[in-house]
């Protein structure tokens, strides 16, 4: 906070891995972890600090298992930085270099960061629309990993990203392998003498120290001096291949049960493992015992290693309920999990002093790190000066796990794992009150997996319910959710069962409060302190809160939208005010940009239904003028065709005039020009595919191809400057519009107001990038358009129509 990350980046750290003071680089690591504000600063920044505190810190390998802690805390804590849109710049500036961020032995983190930047990419809308840096990055994180991925976590990323992640197989033979080598050592450990163990389990041995402690207990027998040895000899990424050898050989054991099924048969032989007394049971004990009893085994290293291997579903789903008997079945972690969430205040910037807090905390639930606990048993004299932690704890680094461990579930979603899921989310979702980016953590995850979710709205309602409601205590009223949402959440879970459907004034109610936070309204959002929370101004707090509400509603995408967007009409058409007109059509605009492509592709939805009743209306008004008597109308019938033609300009609102004339036309089309405008990248890449596939088909009048032309005007430039590729795509698609529309209309009243518009095109964006396009075009074109267009015809290609 004095400094500043600059200083602390280039100066602070720096000298003190120079000078090897592992206490002292602990202290640092534990505020990168817990407590700077990693939101607030600059993206190089962050991708600086991920590279240099793994590439940097070298640490020796007897007593760094908390450093070694630490860094991955902090290193996760970053990479969930990673999962924001501002980061794409920096990702596309370093391209192929990203594998700098590749670490070396630490698969968790590797298929972490992946996991990341595709979401990013996902819930921006630049998955599919997003430049030729998405393939490097993709492809280089991928082949510098060389990861095989399960089919759940496949099928949960986008289609457009799936090529990316090679498809993983069970190995049953390996698991066979390692339970018999398993039973081959055990054996040989227990009759292995300390100095032995010491030297026992070098790099080209089998990783299955883990394996062999934990069948020990098991079996009835306790640790021996024999297990320290052989800790003490191993460093903490040595560690770590040890631990993920343990997670496969738990799965292999329990794995021939099949209690991943949900039949009911399988369902008690689940039952009947977990109960007192059962395999599972007593292997979840046994585990318990090598974390909170010997200390040789981190929680938090421990879940994190289970819930990124590269399980099939079977398989996953065995390993998630492994997990939930760890965090649940016992209550030691659920102890220091109330405790720290009662004594200590996640407002260290409030409170009078926030380090005595937690130091209190740490003397009635100690940290060990160098194995005290097995030491103490055996009788043994523990180190001297153990390692002390200053800001961190097992509740803390379990932080970002958790965050882990809900989107596994969430890949892998069936009914059986809802309940899991929700269960977990009682017990420890109290601890996201420490969280921090709890908004910014549950909008991702509601968007990235809408696709699931949309199906368990009672799932959403805990998810919500638990991260925001940790929060509630902290924070002034309304900060987040509004009143009716809350009073949803309150209801039992019986009374849910009919879902609850919002109506017009509930979304009111939302846009509203939107509005005058956009207007500076006492009425909008609560301001913050925005030094210590995720976002640095109301407005970006207000269309986050928003959009993670509208994602939580019991209801699929196109309701919810089309209830959003029927509010704003019902509000913006007794408005008299354009300014208020305006701000309501553009705050609907900055929570559309913000959904999943299933809710704002809604508003494409209601375009070509607006290009449907134009061209209805048109034939319905010449239908009628045919009707007309000749004779009696004549001056009415020519007053007709004038007519259409002032409705169509006073539609588009080319008229002068003082007062907006307000119609749903109008309404659509300014509604469509404020989403473009603020759309992100990815989505105005995608705008050619809108025109090509969903207005084309439909375009036949002129009227219609004026709405698309105005539609499109102001996006323009920012194509050309961004994404000229995607504007020449889309000239090409008006031109095949106007095609259309010349040979469909017998005539047009706005030939030269379309042919400056295409002129403008020429001139300002697409020079001669198009002209076989458009030279094929021309030659279909009646005289009145051929005799205006020549100049944007070759010198070869004019002479000969002049000729003609």
């Amino acid at each position: 906070d004095t400094y500043g990350m600059k200083t602390f980046q280039s100066t602070v750290l720096p000298t003190v891995l120079r000078n090897r003071s592992l206490p002292t680089l602990n202290a640092l690591i534990e505020m990168l972890a817990f407590h700077v504000r990693l939101h607030h600063i600059q993206p190089h920044y962050r991708t600086a600090l991920l590279h240099g505190i793994h590439q940097e810190a070298k640490i020796g390998p007897s007593s760094s298992t908390q450093v070694f802690l630490n860094v991955e805390a902090a290193a996760l804590r970053l990479i969930a930085s990673c999962g924001s849109a501002d980061m794409h710049k920096e990702f596309a500036r370093l391209g192929g270099e990203i594998r700098v961020f590749v670490i070396p032995e630490a698969e968790e983190l590797n298929r972490s960061l992946i996991l990341t930047v595709a979401r990013s990419l996902h819930v921006s809308g630049c998955d599919r629309h997003s430049g030729a840096w998405v393939d490097v990055i993709m492809k280089t994180l991928q082949n510098t990993m060389n990861f095989l991925w399960p089919s759940q976590v496949i099928q949960s990323v986008p289609k457009s990203l799936q090529d990316y992640f090679p498809l993983s197989t069970s190995a049953p033979p390996r698991q066979a392998v390692i339970i018999d080598t398993v039973d081959r050592e055990l054996p040989i450990f227990q009759a292995m003498t300390p100095d032995a163990a010491a030297t026992y389990f070098g790099p080209s041995t089998s990783h299955i120290l883990f394996c062999l402690m934990w069948k020990q207990l098991l079996d009835g027998n306790s640790l021996t001096l024999t297990s320290v040895k052989a800790l003490e000899s191993l460093s903490p990424r040595q560690l770590s291949n040890h631990l993920r050898t343990f997670c496969d050989y738990l799965i292999s054991m329990h794995g021939q049960k099949n209690l991943s099924s949900t039949s009911q048969a399988n369902r008690q032989a689940a039952h009947a493992a977990s109960s007192p007394g059962g395999l599972l049971s007593q292997g979840i004990v046994a585990i318990n015992e090598m974390v909170w009893k010997y200390g040789v085994l981190p929680l938090d290293k421990f879940i994190l290693t289970m819930v990124m291997r590269s399980y099939d579903t079977p398989q996953a789903r065995i390993s998630v309920f492994i997990v939930q008997l760890l965090l649940l079945k016992d209550n030691d972690f659920r102890q220091r999990v109330n405790a720290f969430v009662k004594e200590v205040s996640p407002h260290y910037w409030l409170a009078e002093d926030s380090y005595l807090e937690h130091h209190e905390y740490l003397k009635a639930y100690p940290e060990t790190f160098r194995y005290e606990g097995l030491m103490k048993t055996l009788g043994e004299q523990p180190p001297a000066d153990p390692p002390q932690p200053y800001l961190g704890n097992v509740c803390l680094r379990f932080l970002p796990v958790f965050d882990l461990l809900i989107h596994r579930m969430l890949e892998m979603m069936v009914v059986v794992l809802e309940k899991s899921l929700i269960t977990i989310m009682d017990h420890l979702g109290q601890l996201y009150k420490f969280h921090d980016q709890p908004v910014l953590f549950l909008y991702s995850t509601l968007h990235y997996y809408e696709s699931t979710l949309v199906y368990y709205p009672q799932l959403k309602k805990k998810l919500v319910a638990a991260v925001i409601g940790s929060q509630q205590k902290s924070r002034p009223k309304g900060w987040c959710l509004s009143a009716q949402f809350q009073t949803y959440q309150e209801q039992s879970q019986k009374a849910t069962l009919d879902c609850w459907i919002p109506d017009t004034e509930y979304y009111t109610t939302l846009l509203r409060k939107l509005v005058n936070t956009f207007s500076d309204s006492p009425d909008g959002f609560p301001n913050l302190d925005w030094r210590y929370v995720e976002f640095s101004n109301a407005t970006d707090l207000a269309v986050h809160c928003t959009c993670l509400e509208l994602l939580s509603l019991p209801c699929k995408g196109e309701r919810i939208i089309t209830g959003l967007l029927e509010a704003m009409i019902v509000n913006v058409t007794s408005m008299s005010d354009e300014a208020s007109v305006i701000t309501w059509i553009n705050a609907v605009a900055s929570l559309l940009v913000m959904m999943p492509e299933s809710h704002w592709g809604t508003l494409t939805n209601r375009i070509v239904d607006c290009l449907e009743a134009m061209a209805e209306e048109e034939a319905r008004e010449r239908s009628e003028g045919e009707a007309m008597d000749t004779g009696k109308v004549s001056g009415a019938a020519a007053g007709g065709v004038g007519g259409s033609r002032g409705i169509t300009v006073k539609l588009l609102g080319w008229e002068h005039s003082n007062k907006p004339v307000v119609t749903r036309w109008r309404i659509c089309l300014t509604m469509a020009r404020a989403f473009w405008h603020h759309s992100t990248i990815g989505q105005l890449s995608g705008l050619p595919d809108v025109v090509r596939h969903r207005m084309k088909p439909v375009v036949r009048t002129e009227r219609q191809l004026l709405f698309v032309l105005q539609m499109i005007g102001p996006s323009l430039h920012r194509m050309n400057e961004e994404r000229t590729r995607c504007l020449l795509d889309l000239v090409i698609e008006l031109y095949s519009m106007l095609k259309m529309v010349d040979n469909h209309c017998d005539h047009l009243h706005y030939v030269d107001m379309l042919c400056d518009y295409l002129y403008h095109l020429k001139y300002m964006y697409v020079g001669e990038f198009c002209k076989e396009k458009l030279e094929e075009v021309f030659d279909s074109l009646r005289l009145p358009l051929q005799v205006r267009l020549r100049f944007m015809m070759t010198t070869s290609s004019s002479s000969g129509q002049n000729s003609s």
